[in-house]
């Protein structure tokens, strides 16, 4: 019988071990703030550096010689499809030039 009892005694012991391992090894819970809840302008600012890679490259060119007198974009103005980029002043007559007229 004594035997039996040191079987249950060893038992117990082992299983006070494993649950304290268990509990010992549980996750705790997180420590949260909690707030009341307002209605109100969302105001949120990101101030970072960043760096722009420019994936695609474009040129702009016009069927016409001239001069390139007003853009109306400013730097970082999004581009839609047929928006006017700049206005062009075309160049002189060659027929008025008096250069060709020399030559």
């Amino acid at each position: 019988m004594g035997n039996w009892r040191r079987r249950i005694g060893l038992g117990l012991v082992a299983a006070a071990i494993l649950a304290a391992l268990a509990w010992g090894f549980m996750p705790q819970p997180a420590t949260v703030d909690t707030a009341q809840v307002t209605r109100g302008p969302l105001a949120v600012t990101v101030d970072e550096e960043g760096r722009t890679r420019v994936i695609d490259r474009f040129v702009i060119s016009a069927p016409v010689a001239g001069f390139a007198r007003r853009v109306e974009l400013d730097v970082g103005d999004a581009v839609g499809g047929g928006g006017v980029l700049a206005r062009l002043e075309p160049s002189p007559s060659e027929v008025l030039d008096p250069r060709t007229r020399a030559e």
